[in-house]
């Protein structure tokens, strides 16, 4: 507890949700559990001085540039700072764009901000390492491999020059005249050309010095795989997490300052949205902010139109680009239906082609050996022999995702026939772009008995299947309002996406060597939806007997009970006390758990009738699936299609 989180008397202070409501405040940070359990953790902060008024004479002057940090908005990027004894950060506040530019004042501030970024390099060892492991096992980055891993070998010798990894050992000047020379380098524009290699971009951000927006790229790269369980040890992780998120948000912040938008501060911004996701969680507001930014960027480049993209780029830029676009069109629709809010990026409004088919060699490869690459594609770009490549992920997101755009936009219509044919009609849209999907790409059941079993590319194929699923779960719940038939379809897709929930865990277990994957959000994304439908029609049959819902043909009650308690024990056993999702995985267990509590005591106190699948002849007399029936977690909004796909570090694509 910080002294700006005390009161004048010494007491600790509450938060502002708990102090308005006037309830005991359990003090955490930086959100407190009453306000974890109920779901406010955006609005969780302690105020310094809650009852004191600003006064116009205590404003900011263009001499105090300490304050035009804390307190001038802007939509320049994040500037996350950590908080003393807490496992997160808090807002360092916006910088002022206008008045950061003029004056030596502003200049000393980011020449200071870039300094301690700096401090960072004293982790390079392990950076390295982490860097070179994530790209042994990426299956959706931004940008090839060949873009980033070259360049540790110019940050290796940076760092060993100035002798950064003592950073006890390096002056304060020393540091200051490293960053003067990074800051100067930054501001300098990237010239892109239709001719240039990939070695000469890499090049031309990083030598002869370094670029802030590369530096915080491969500061980001090595926390989200250590958030992903690559840390070794707790004790020093929590120190390492804070610098490193701190370093990165100071990198995108001043690099923004410095220079135009480009490429690489793109992919930065991308990167850093998603480091926010795993430090407070999917919900919260700062990740709405920072893909606020993200979408900014996007729009600031250009990248939306075909000939923005195209208009003087090498091919390999321009394959980044239409993989960072679509990327970005994928988790913008994910966040706006996590936040109930109008999406910025709608496919609708570009021309955005997909990427092709290609592995990262062939992308960055000379004209002789792309050219044989771009041979072996079939005529809308998939790999002729179904190889799964980085590239691979962003095209089914894509595919996806302009479902899902297409599904959202009948969350506020009525239930007419009409619109009830529509979303039949997207049902079967959907259900053809998967089988005219590669095999590879796609899952049964018995490839996890396999014994020369891959375990990567059934990753993919595993969650290609639950993205596919998760869109008919949305249609036939929107469906089901006005056609009780669907509730039939919506029992039998929730009973499909756990069974592939079950089957990624025992994959997980299988590859741990190869997969440290963020479980705990596949299980809140696609698992929690789907267990609030089974709990719910095994609920109703305990209730209800013989007068509730049919199940569909070759479903009982009994295989979905199994198919609960499995779901149950996963979700306790997900993750621990120090992930972001850690809480939202108790309320999920329990809630499911007394609800299998509740069917399991009726069924024994009681003697059901059978209850005869036929396939739903009765379903047209009966209530609509009530999905609010479980209290005590908010079970309906989970259902509410929302599709958290691909955040939390991408999960089986990073």
């Amino acid at each position: 507890m910080t002294f700006e989180a005390r009161r004048r008397n010494g007491k600790e202070a509450s938060c502002e949700p708990c102090r308005k409501a006037k309830v005991r405040c359990d003090h955490e940070q930086p959100v407190c559990g009453r306000c974890r359990k109920r779901a406010l953790q955006s609005k969780c902060f302690y105020h310094p001085a809650p009852l004191t008024k600003c006064r116009e004479s205590e404003a900011a002057t263009p001499d105090s540039p300490a304050s035009e940090i804390r307190e001038q908005p802007s939509t320049s990027g994040p500037n996350l700072e950590p908080t003393p004894g807490a496992p997160a950060f808090v807002k360092l506040g916006r910088l002022s764009r206008t008045r950061m530019l003029n004056g030596e004042n502003g200049h000393r501030e980011r020449m200071l901000m870039v300094t301690e970024a700096l401090t960072h390099l004293r982790y390079f060892g392990l950076i390295h390492k982490i860097v070179l492991e994530y790209f042994s096992v990426a299956q959706g980055s931004t940008f090839p491999t060949g873009l980033l891993v070259p360049a540790l070998d110019a940050l290796t010798a940076l760092v060993e020059r100035h002798g950064l990894h003592d950073i006890s050992a390096c002056s304060s000047g020393k540091l200051e005249e490293l960053a003067e020379s990074i800051m100067h380098a930054t501001s300098t524009p990237v010239n892109i050309t239709p001719s240039l290699r990939a070695d000469e971009f890499v090049a031309l951000n990083t030598t002869p010095q370094f670029r802030l927006e590369y530096l915080g790229l491969i500061f980001a790269i090595g926390w989200r795989m250590d958030l992903l369980g690559r840390a070794q040890s707790d004790t020093g992780r929590k120190e390492y997490m804070q610098s490193t998120f701190r370093s990165c948000s100071i990198c995108l912040q001043v690099a923004r300052e410095l220079t135009p938008v480009n490429d690489v501060i793109l992919w930065l911004s991308m990167e850093t949205m998603l480091l926010c996701t795993n430090i407070h969680g999917d919900m919260a507001e700062p990740v709405w902010h920072l893909l606020g930014d993200l979408s900014s960027d996007i729009y600031n480049l250009g990248i939306h139109h075909e000939a923005s993209i195209t208009s003087g780029t090498p091919f390999f830029l321009a394959e980044c680009r239409r993989r960072c676009f679509l990327k970005a069109y994928h988790l913008d629709g994910t966040f706006s239906a996590l936040f109930n809010r109008p999406p910025r990026i709608l496919r609708r409004y570009s021309d955005c082609k997909m990427p092709l088919n290609l592995s990262d060699e062939d992308i960055i490869a000379d004209p002789v050996q792309l050219e044989q690459a771009c041979s072996k594609l079939t005529p809308d770009g998939w790999d002729a022999e179904g190889r799964c490549f980085p590239t691979t992920a962003v095209r089914l997101r894509c595919l996806t995702a302009e479902i899902r755009e297409d599904v959202a936009a009948y969350e506020v219509r009525p239930m007419t026939r009409e619109n009830l044919a529509e979303l039949q009609a997207l049902s079967l849209r959907n259900g053809q772009i998967w089988r005219s999907l590669p095999s590879e790409l796609t899952y049964t059941s018995k490839i996890l008995g396999d014994t020369d079993l891959r375990y990567l590319p059934t990753a993919m194929a595993m969650m290609n299947s639950l993205t596919f699923l998760h869109n008919d779960f949305q249609i036939y719940r929107l469906m089901e309002k006005g056609d009780r038939q669907a509730a039939a379809s919506l029992i039998e897709t929730a009973s499909r996406i756990l069974h592939i929930v079950s089957d990624l865990s025992i994959l997980r277990v299988k590859a741990r060597k190869f997969l440290f994957n963020d479980s705990s959000f596949v299980a809140m994304t696609f698992g929690v939806p789907s267990a609030a439908v089974l709990a719910t029609a095994v609920q109703n049959i305990a209730r209800h007997g013989v007068h509730a819902l049919p199940l569909p043909p070759g479903m009982s009650p009994s295989s979905l009970i199994r198919t609960l308690a499995g779901f149950v024990y996963e979700l306790q056993h997900l993750c621990d006390s120090s992930e972001a999702n850690y809480e939202v995985c108790l309320q999920a267990h329990a809630t499911v758990s007394s609800t299998l509590n509740e069917v399991l005591d009726e069924l024994c106190n009681s003697i059901a009738a059978p209850v005869v699948s036929d396939g739903g002849a009765a379903i047209g007399a009966l209530d609509a699936l009530p999905l609010d029936a479980l209290e005590g977690f908010d079970l309906s909004s989970w259902a509410q299609c929302i599709d958290w796909t691909g955040i939390g570090a991408d999960w089986s694509y990073f």
